[in-house]
C-alpha cells in the first residue's frame, strides 16, 4: 500500500471517530435537555416568576432538537487497477446499505491506485 493511500486512511478512520463523537455528543444533549424539560415541568419550575424564562428555554430545545439531525456520512473508495470500480469497492458503516452493488463507478485502464472520499445525504437518489 503506498504511503499516500495509508495517510488517506488514516486519516479517513480519524474523521469518522470524530464524527462518531460529534453524533453520539449532540443525540446526548439533546436529550438531556428533554429530561431538563420534563423535570422542570414536574416540579412546577416553569411558574410565575420564571414563566418566560420557561417559555424561551423550550423554544430554544425545539431548535437544538430540529438542528440534531445527521446530514451526510463520509464513505471511502480504495482500489488498485487496472480493473474495474463498482459499488461493492465502497466502504461502508454498519448503517448504511447499498441496494445495487453492481453499478459501475468507473474504469481504471492503467496500473494506479484509486482512492476517493464520498459524502452520502440521508434521503438523496
Amino acid at each position: 500500500m503506498p504511503w499516500n493511500e495509508r495517510q488517506f486512511r488514516i486519516s479517513f478512520v480519524y474523521e469518522q471517530g470524530i464524527r462518531s463523537v460529534h453524533r453520539w455528543s449532540a443525540s446526548m444533549m439533546v436529550l438531556m435537555i428533554i429530561l431538563h424539560v420534563f423535570h422542570v415541568y414536574l416540579t412546577g419550575g416553569f411558574k410565575k416568576p420564571r414563566k418566560l424564562t420557561w417559555v424561551t428555554g423550550v423554544v430554544l430545545a425545539v431548535l437544538t432538537a430540529s438542528f440534531g439531525v445527521p446530514e451526510a456520512i463520509s464513505v471511502l473508495i480504495c482500489v488498485k487497477g487496472p480493473g474495474y470500480v463498482t459499488a461493492q469497492d465502497i466502504l461502508l458503516p454498519p448503517s448504511v446499505e447499498i441496494v445495487d452493488n453492481t453499478q459501475h463507478i468507473a474504469n481504471l485502464t492503467e496500473p494506479t491506485d484509486f482512492c476517493i472520499g464520498l459524502q452520502i445525504e440521508r434521503n438523496r437518489g
